[in-house]
Protein backbone atom coordinates (compact mmCIF):
# COMPACT_ATOMS: atom_id res chain seq x y z
CA UNK A 1 0.00 0.00 0.00
CA UNK A 2 2.32 2.24 0.83
CA UNK A 3 3.84 2.36 -2.92
CA UNK A 4 0.69 3.28 -4.71
CA UNK A 5 0.36 6.08 -1.98
CA UNK A 6 3.94 7.51 -2.63
CA UNK A 7 3.18 7.49 -6.16
CA UNK A 8 0.52 9.08 -5.94
CA UNK A 9 1.74 11.62 -3.19
CA UNK A 10 4.99 12.48 -5.03
CA UNK A 11 3.19 12.80 -8.77
CA UNK A 12 2.59 16.65 -8.55
CA UNK A 13 5.76 18.12 -9.96
CA UNK A 14 6.99 20.37 -7.20
CA UNK A 15 7.14 16.93 -4.74
CA UNK A 16 7.69 14.82 -7.72
CA UNK A 17 11.73 16.97 -8.31
CA UNK A 18 11.91 17.35 -4.87
CA UNK A 19 12.25 13.23 -4.67
CA UNK A 20 13.76 12.75 -7.91
CA UNK A 21 16.76 15.51 -6.77
CA UNK A 22 17.06 14.08 -2.50
CA UNK A 23 17.65 10.71 -4.26
CA UNK A 24 20.01 11.96 -5.97
CA UNK A 25 21.84 13.00 -3.52
CA UNK A 26 20.83 16.68 -3.57
CA UNK A 27 21.33 18.60 -0.16
CA UNK A 28 18.46 21.25 0.28
CA UNK A 29 15.00 20.69 -0.64
CA UNK A 30 11.89 23.20 0.29
CA UNK A 31 7.91 22.16 -0.85
CA UNK A 32 5.25 23.79 0.57
CA UNK A 33 2.32 21.52 1.91
CA UNK A 34 -0.58 22.00 4.35
CA UNK A 35 0.11 20.63 7.30
CA UNK A 36 -2.46 17.74 7.40
CA UNK A 37 -0.12 15.91 4.51
CA UNK A 38 3.46 16.95 6.02
CA UNK A 39 3.85 13.60 7.84
CA UNK A 40 2.72 11.40 4.73
CA UNK A 41 4.77 13.55 2.07
CA UNK A 42 7.69 13.14 3.93
CA UNK A 43 7.51 9.40 4.83
CA UNK A 44 7.11 9.15 0.79
CA UNK A 45 10.17 11.55 0.45
CA UNK A 46 11.92 9.48 2.74
CA UNK A 47 11.15 6.09 0.94
CA UNK A 48 12.08 7.59 -2.56
CA UNK A 49 15.46 9.16 -0.70
CA UNK A 50 16.75 6.11 0.51
CA UNK A 51 18.74 7.98 3.49
CA UNK A 52 18.18 10.19 6.02
CA UNK A 53 16.45 13.23 5.99
CA UNK A 54 16.33 16.22 8.42
CA UNK A 55 13.16 17.96 8.54
CA UNK A 56 13.20 21.42 10.27
CA UNK A 57 9.27 22.12 11.73
CA UNK A 58 8.45 25.75 12.55
CA UNK A 59 7.59 24.90 16.36
CA UNK A 60 8.31 22.57 19.30
CA UNK A 61 4.68 21.40 18.91
CA UNK A 62 4.44 20.46 15.65
CA UNK A 63 8.02 19.19 15.71
CA UNK A 64 6.75 16.22 18.48
CA UNK A 65 3.64 16.18 16.82
CA UNK A 66 5.17 15.37 13.33
CA UNK A 67 8.25 12.95 15.11
CA UNK A 68 4.81 10.99 16.92
CA UNK A 69 3.08 10.71 13.07
CA UNK A 70 6.38 9.74 11.43
CA UNK A 71 7.27 7.34 13.98
CA UNK A 72 3.56 6.09 13.28
CA UNK A 73 4.06 5.85 9.80
CA UNK A 74 7.75 4.70 9.55
CA UNK A 75 9.06 3.31 12.87
CA UNK A 76 10.63 4.13 15.74
CA UNK A 77 13.82 3.18 14.10
CA UNK A 78 13.84 6.01 11.66
CA UNK A 79 12.77 8.92 13.24
CA UNK A 80 14.93 11.35 16.05
CA UNK A 81 13.86 14.02 17.57
CA UNK A 82 15.94 16.87 18.84
CA UNK A 83 14.39 19.58 20.99
CA UNK A 84 15.02 23.05 20.48
CA UNK A 85 17.30 25.46 22.23
CA UNK A 86 14.44 26.99 24.32
CA UNK A 87 14.85 30.29 22.66
CA UNK A 88 14.21 31.94 19.05
CA UNK A 89 17.23 31.61 17.10
CA UNK A 90 18.39 35.35 16.44
CA UNK A 91 16.73 36.62 19.41
CA UNK A 92 17.77 38.67 22.55
CA UNK A 93 18.20 36.23 24.79
CA UNK A 94 21.05 33.19 24.33
CA UNK A 95 20.56 30.07 25.59
CA UNK A 96 21.31 28.93 29.49
CA UNK A 97 25.33 27.93 28.73
CA UNK A 98 24.47 24.31 30.06
CA UNK A 99 22.20 23.48 27.10
CA UNK A 100 24.90 24.79 24.64
CA UNK A 101 27.87 23.13 26.26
Amino acid sequence: MSEALDRLLLQPRPFAAAATRLAEGGSREEVRVSRAAWSFLLAALHRQAGRPLLVVAPTDEEARDLAVELTAIRGGAHVALWPSRGVPSGGAVGPAPHLVG
